[in-house]
């Protein structure tokens, strides 16, 4: 079965399968890309078709969704827009039409939320202009805002404190993707977490791929210092091992936590592993490699995170109550906070 160059197979309908006793009917998707493609030209550089679609809308969104969670009967989604960078100049129009984008999906689709796409020079006057719509939950940053950016960016120099002070104003939430070889385990991005997290109390920071955690050590390392601010929060998103889940959901609370896909960036074939001190993403070509006759195949990357996700709450011997906070009642209470 294919979708717009996007092939789903018996191997992605059997992981489906497999997870149908674990996934709960209700799902809260709290991290998941919505795009027009016209408005992130770095997508032409991101392979296996992932962006071969003009427009990644919640009508394409749910399509493609069907196939890996179809027993789903609600799905909810907090809408974040896909970042490129493009977007740190103004004179392209692309930051300020991946918003609007978010905005337009909002008025089709009452029932989901959405963040906006920050820069480290947005100030307080600014940001409360952009909260155009009373479904508008956060603000997503990301490194390419930086001056110079590159996988060693600090914090700071692409999420302004601005974003901070509105949202301990207005209770929002700010995604967080941290960098740097360590992630959470580097001594200059806890210390900025526990700093931030402090000072702006009713700010809710949620670190994406539980605190970028592809290297299971760097969460293993470090989320037990954050466990004493309840504004962190952590999504699962991306993540295909189980120790990084399993440390998040020990250390944060099984209330702090959130199931995102990542989407469209999941509905590439691989999986990410740790490897020495840092992390590998094994592709359909490596494989290849490993199996000329092709009996190794790849799952989708939403696939290996599921199968990660049900393994952590297998050996945190979670209730059902837990599991079913996870993947929805938790992102309902958090996105559906009042101003």
């Amino acid at each position: 079965m294919s979708y717009n160059n996007l092939s789903f197979s018996e191997e992605d309908f059997e992981a489906a399968r497999i997870l149908k006793s674990f996934l709960p009917d209700k799902i809260y998707d709290a991290h998941a890309h919505f795009y027009a493609a016209s408005h992130i030209p770095i997508a032409n550089a991101i392979p296996d078709g992932t962006f071969s679609r003009p427009k990644g809308d919640m009508d394409t969104y749910r399509s493609d969704m069907k196939n890996i969670i179809p027993e789903t009967t609600v799905l909810k989604v907090n809408m974040i827009p896909m970042p490129d960078p493009t977007m740190t100049d103004p004179a392209t129009g692309n930051r300020d039409a991946a918003n609007l984008f978010m905005v337009q999906q909002l008025e089709k689709k009452p029932e989901n939320v959405a963040e906006l796409y920050i820069l480290v020079g947005d100030t307080v006057e600014k940001l409360e202009s952009m909260l155009v719509h009373p479904r508008i939950r956060g603000f997503k940053c990301y490194y390419y805002g930086a001056p110079d950016y590159n996988s060693n960016s600090e914090i700071a120099e692409f999420l302004p404190e601005s974003a901070w002070q509105v949202a301990n104003d207005l209770h929002l939430v700010i995604t967080l993707h941290v960098m740097k070889d360590r992630s959470l385990a580097d001594r200059e991005n806890l210390a900025y977490i526990q700093k931030m997290a402090g000072k702006y109390p009713h700010a809710t920071l949620i670190l994406a791929h539980c605190a970028r955690s592809f290297a299971a050590w760097t969460a293993m390392e470090s989320v037990r210092h954050l466990a004493c601010f309840p504004n962190v929060w952590y999504d699962l998103s991306a993540i295909c091992e189980a120790a990084p889940v399993f440390e998040c959901i020990k250390r944060a609370g099984v209330k702090n936590i959130l199931w995102g896909s990542d989407y469209p960036i999941c509905l590439t074939r691989g999986k990410a592993i740790s490897l020495s001190d840092g992390f590998y993403w094994i592709q359909k070509k490596d494989l290849e490699k490993m199996s000329p006759n092709h009996t190794l195949h790849s799952n989708l990357i939403i696939a290996e995170n599921l199968l990660a996700v049900r393994q952590a709450c297998d050996m945190l011997d979670l209730a059902c109550s837990d599991v079913e906070d996870i993947f929805y009642n938790n992102a309902c209470r958090l996105f559906g906070m009042q101003r």
